[in-house]
């Protein structure tokens, strides 16, 4: 009877130390994840924006030069397939931002 109790005891002991193992490691994952997060989603809202700030750029410059080369209507109907719009991008960009700066997803926090 004695011998049932100390096994009890040692699995109870057991399973506490199980339990606390188990704890530790899913904090140790959550922490990790954070870390995670904060690290690539700030690269990848970084870079998106860079992409659309540039990309706005670039087509903007490149209207300016193609004015020597056609009218004001050709360069209008140009800009209206919207993937050729310089306002487009920068609305893309503008977009983003709204994005994390917005409460209700939470973005802000992972990005520090």
């Amino acid at each position: 009877s004695s011998s049932s109790v100390s096994t009890t005891t040692t699995n109870n002991n057991n399973n506490s130390n199980l339990e606390i193992s188990c704890y530790a490691e899913e904090q140790k994952r959550r922490k990790d994840m954070v870390a995670i997060q904060s690290r690539y989603l700030t690269l990848a809202v970084n870079l998106y924006h860079q992409v659309c700030e540039q990309t706005a750029s670039w087509l903007s410059r490149c209207c300016d030069d193609a004015s020597h080369l056609m009218t004001r209507e050709q360069a209008l109907q140009f800009l209206n397939e919207p993937k050729y719009n310089p306002n487009v991008w920068y609305q893309y960009a503008l977009d983003v931002a709204i994005v994390i700066a917005d409460d209700r997803y939470g973005i802000h926090k992972a990005l520090g």
